[in-house]
């Protein structure tokens, strides 16, 4: 009896949290919010009386961290990749794009103009990033050190 009761409690809780989707929360908060939820009433299950509320407590806090790690990886997931175009597109002189499966957050990065300065080369480069639909569009240069890398000097 007490599984169904935890069941329909913790569809109705993501039924709820999925009408928030609109409400621009980051993907640790998601996921700390949701794995709260799904924690919290998991550890309710534990023993009865006090222990169940102990257990409650322990599973929202458990459930919450274990969440907001999920979503943490997944924004730094967006962004190696993102890193990784970014330097491919500097060293290079190439256009690169990026895309995370799991996110669905995607990037085109492109090489501007390169010049000379005193101390070396310079490459300019545009980037649009699209996050939930929506494009961001960003520039940066990047110049080369004496040792042949390159270093993002302004973005």
């Amino acid at each position: 009896m007490k599984v169904w009761r935890f069941v329909i409690v913790a569809v109705m809780g993501m039924a709820l949290l999925g009408g928030c989707a609109n409400l621009n929360f980051s993907n640790e908060d998601q996921g700390m919010v949701i794995g709260g939820v799904l924690g919290g009433l998991g550890g309710s299950m534990l023993g009865g009386g006090r222990g169940s509320i102990v257990g409650a407590i322990a599973g929202t806090f458990a459930g919450g961290y274990l969440g907001r790690e999920v979503g943490r990886y997944m924004d730094q997931q967006d962004k190696m990749l993102r890193a990784e175009a970014v330097e491919k597109t500097i060293v290079h002189g190439s256009d690169e794009v990026w895309e995370n499966q799991r996110t669905g957050h995607y990037g085109r990065v492109k090489a501007g103009r390169q010049y000379q300065t005193r101390s070396g080369y310079c490459r300019e480069y545009v980037e649009t990033v699209t996050i939930d639909g929506r494009p961001t569009s960003a520039h940066g240069t990047a110049c080369q050190e004496r040792d042949g890398s390159w270093r993002i000097v302004n973005q």
